[in-house]
């Protein structure tokens, strides 16, 4: 009698594990009916910080490309995004990235400077080929996806002081690692140019008051005001001040200033220099995808940086695969160009670039095209 219930033990946990074996069998195979094997894109964002709006819009910017990839038959894998909140923050950051390594990812997609700094040993370590969205290549595992803000405010620099005949420029800036070398860009471009940088203000993320910083702009009387921030409260903060404060001629920015669309209504002589979409180079319809979700919102280049940069490892994985991370990574540096939403994209050294173009906010907080900047 013993033996008979033994059995019939055994017979029961069999079944209930095997049961479980199937299911789990079962689901993977709905979840991937043709089989494909998948390929896991570890992605850190800033959900939850200071940048959590823009954060939000990048999240959605990854589940649209993480569809449109799946979608497509050309790709013989399908992938799988795994997301971590870094908070722009060193330690979360490094967090996010072991959660990452423990899922055994293939590739990463880090957004934001000091998160690509604090990680970039252990991507070192870990040999993770890395896509850097506003992040220095520190590792020869980090690839640098977006044009370089350096690069952004150097051109248009050049271009103030050349075809808008600005002459006398007052600058304030987020004080950061990356407002600093863009604002320091800029000023070198208008310089060349001719231009005179009357007065150089600064600002911390936390701060929401600036109105100081501006007076002493204002003292100076420049022909056009550059500032730079992005996803802090004062940099909106700051062009109100500006206009408030009675100064009616142009304030100058980089593609941050789309951030701030909404808010800046009814103002009027702001200027920026941006990217700009061009369906022909656009094998999907983003923009509409994200209309869907963001009706009321203008995605900026960071967050069109994550669509971009899951396109390029699909298609460096589709050719040499993702296991070997140093022919990866040699593929993956051997692009010379990669069509975007912004058009062709040219990569030069490990440099990006694309076409650059002079827009202006109207009064009722549409954008027009003033001309390419070449």
């Amino acid at each position: 009698m013993k033996k008979v219930i033994w059995i019939l033990a055994i017979v029961l946990v069999l079944c209930v594990f095997g049961g479980r074996a199937w299911y789990l069998h079962q689901r993977t195979a709905e979840e991937n009916q043709d089989n494909k094997p998948v390929v896991k894109i570890g992605v850190i964002l800033p959900l939850t910080s200071m940048a959590a709006k823009v954060g939000q819009e990048m999240l959605e910017s990854i589940k649209i490309a993480e569809q449109d990839i799946n979608n497509d038959p050309q790709y013989n894998f399908k992938v799988k995004m795994l997301i971590e909140d870094g908070k722009m923050q060193s330690k979360a950051s490094v967090d996010a990235f072991q959660k990452l390594i423990a899922q055994k990812v293939d590739t990463m997609i880090v957004f934001a400077e000091i998160s690509v700094k604090s990680v970039s040993r252990f991507v070192q370590d870990n040999k993770i080929p890395t896509l850097a969205i506003d992040g220095r290549p520190y590792s020869g595992y980090l690839f640098t996806v977006p044009v370089s803000n350096k690069t952004l405010g150097y051109t248009y620099g050049k271009y103030v002081a050349e075809k808008m005949n600005l002459k006398r420029i007052g600058v304030i800036h987020l004080d950061d690692l990356m407002g600093k070398e863009t604002t320091e860009a800029f000023i070198k471009g208008a310089k060349e140019k001719g231009c005179e940088i009357t007065a150089i203000e600064k600002y911390k993320g936390d701060t929401i008051d600036t109105k100081a910083q501006v007076l002493k702009l204002l003292d100076k009387d420049p022909d056009a005001i550059f500032t730079y921030g992005y996803g802090d409260r004062a940099f909106p903060a700051t062009i109100n001040y500006i206009r408030t404060l009675g100064y009616n001629k142009p304030i100058l920015s980089l593609f941050v200033l789309s951030e701030a669309i909404p808010f800046l209504r009814d103002k009027h002589n702001l200027y920026f220099s941006d990217l700009s979409f061009q369906n022909q180079y656009d094998t999907y319809d983003f923009l509409g995808e994200y209309y869907k979700k963001f009706p009321d919102a203008y995605p900026n280049f960071t967050v069109v940086s994550h669509y971009i940069a899951a396109h390029m490892i699909a298609k460096v994985a589709n050719q040499v695969g993702t296991k070997d991370h140093d022919l990866f990574m040699k593929e993956l540096k051997s692009l010379s160009s990669f069509d975007t939403p912004y058009g062709p994209m040219q990569i030069i050294g490990g440099e990006t670039y694309l076409p650059m173009f002079a827009k202006k906010v109207l009064p009722d907080g549409t954008i027009e095209i003033v001309e390419e900047i070449k």
